[in-house]
């Protein structure tokens, strides 16, 4: 059951109520002013619980890393599979022997430090091929 209170309102605040109650298709001033106090108190609520939602926002935010940090992984995986496959055809077609491949692995390690990870082209290699 409905309580009826009395409410003074500024004219220019009844304005927009019946301007806003046309918009929404509201039927009565009543029902505006009921949907009105409830949104407020929904609002009110909300500000009391912004730990609660900041918390839901930061476990949906770590479920995303997430997800993206597995495709990443899977999809890393795959490039290296790849890599090493190109690398053995080399290897096999050159007829490099192991203590070459460490060789090769060295200079490969001391470059991607040296360039700290950055790719830069034309990569300049120290050695010249004869």
């Amino acid at each position: 059951m409905k309580q009826q209170i009395t409410a003074f309102i500024q004219p220019s605040v009844m304005k927009d109520v019946e301007i806003n109650m046309k918009t929404i298709n509201c039927k009565s001033k009543s029902r505006y002013v009921e949907q009105a106090v409830e949104f407020y108190n929904g609002y009110l609520h909300s500000k009391n619980n912004e730990d609660y939602v900041s918390s839901v926002i930061i476990s949906s935010i770590d479920g995303i890393m997430k997800g993206y940090e597995d495709r990443t992984s899977r999809m890393m995986f795959k490039q290296a599979v790849e890599m090493a496959k190109i690398f053995k055809f080399l290897a096999d077609g050159f007829k490099l022997t192991d203590e070459q491949m460490d060789s090769i692995h060295t200079e490969c390690v001391q470059e991607v430090k040296k360039i700290n990870g950055s790719l830069m082209y034309p990569m300049k290699s120290e050695k010249k091929v004869e």
